[in-house]
């Protein structure tokens, strides 16, 4: 006797797939529709809404009531998009789970391929599809190029991080289904410029990263994508805050994101549960790549970030800045902070080293005061 459906969703692992959505309503409709159609029907969604000022929230809980799967959660203020995503993962408890955003549109048997990938091999820790890319703006359609995807093995961390830190430029891997167990490993996520560069790079060392080579997945892209400086800028804790861009603090992720991102791999690496023998060399694989892949904007940031610092240092001096002395104190050492960490990739720059100068001459008057 064949085995009922509900037989068959309750022998099958639960995946529970979580979305940090944001005034999405243009799109939110089609992307849980294109959930409740999944052949795999062991899922829960939960949708963490982030104080959307549309009908986002509507949406989503018109399809809650329909479907006890759905979960909608509501922040009382909007937090960031960045603090947003770990605030929709903490809502899932399932062995199985899956990032989305509020605007991806998954073929009704894209979970299925993707845990069908996953239960193959227990070793690996995620798995993610080929996408097709939506322009928002235009409506045209392109299949994401092929050198955009990797694959991993388990058990070689130095080859699989290299392989991910050479290959990674984009975001479907980022959104791929995950093992709990492997993503237990992982630091929380924070503020970071490129957090979906160093997520998916500290993943394939817990596990392989397997690939379902077809498109499973419509991707709408946002119109800010390709705009780096709009990207950091939404990711810089000022602006999250409602702060404003000029403020002493704002410029520290805002005009050197490529250098975070770089020293976030190197701070991933030295927390990371591996052996570690591993940690120096793969420090330096990173240095090596990002100055290969970005050493341009590297070099421009470090120039932007000193000039801009160099002015808020003469406003400090000359009185023209006023900040208190908890928060200038804290300003002048971030500023060194950073440039640690810009020296990391460049440690020959002349305007860093002025800037450096200069910093440690206005905390030794501050001290000396």
């Amino acid at each position: 006797m064949a085995a009922s459906t509900e037989d068959r969703v309750t022998v099958q692992p639960r995946v529970d797939i979580c979305i940090p959505a944001y005034n999405e309503a243009k799109g939110i409709g089609t992307v849980l529709d294109s959930l409740r159609q999944q052949t795999y029907r062991n899922i829960r969604v939960f949708v963490q809404d982030n104080a959307s000022t549309d009908a986002t929230p509507d949406i989503c809980a018109a399809v809650a009531a329909q479907d006890e799967r759905f979960v909608l959660r509501r922040n009382a203020i909007n937090v960031g998009g960045i603090d947003n995503i770990p605030r929709a993962l903490a809502n899932a408890d399932a062995d199985f789970v899956m990032l989305r955003s509020g605007n991806d549109v998954l073929t009704a048997d894209c979970v299925e391929k993707l845990m069908a990938a996953m239960l193959a091999d227990d070793n690996v820790a995620m798995a993610y599809s080929r996408a097709i890319l939506v322009d928002s703006q235009s409506g045209e359609a392109r299949l994401i190029p092929d050198h955009f995807y990797f694959r991993t093995r388990a058990g070689d961390t130095l080859n699989a991080a290299t392989t991910v830190m050479q290959r990674y430029t984009y975001s479907p891997a980022f959104y791929g289904l995950c093992r709990r167990s492997a993503m237990d490993k992982c630091r929380a996520i924070v503020h970071q410029y490129g957090l979906d560069h160093i997520r998916t790079c500290e993943l394939a060392l817990y596990g392989g990263i397997a690939l379902v080579d077809e498109p499973l997945v419509r991707m709408h892209s946002n119109p800010h994508w390709q705009d780096m400086l709009r990207m950091a800028i939404n990711q810089c804790e000022d602006h999250n805050r409602g702060l404003p861009l000029d403020s002493g603090f704002a410029p520290r992720i805002q005009y050197m994101p490529f250098v975070h991102m770089v020293w976030g791999h190197f701070d991933m690496f030295g927390k990371a549960r591996i052996d570690p023998a591993l940690k120096e060399p793969l420090c330096a694989a990173a240095r090596d790549i990002f100055a290969h892949r970005f050493g341009a904007f590297i070099e421009r940031e470090i120039q932007t970030y000193a000039a801009r610092l160099s002015e808020t240092i003469d406003d400090l001096n000359a009185g023209r800045r006023v900040f208190g002395e908890l928060e200038r104190g804290y300003f002048l050492r971030t500023v060194l902070t950073d440039m640690h960490r810009a020296g990391l990739v460049a440690p020959k720059n002349n305007a860093l080293k002025d800037l450096r100068h200069a910093v440690i001459a206005t905390i030794e008057r501050a001290i000396g005061a």
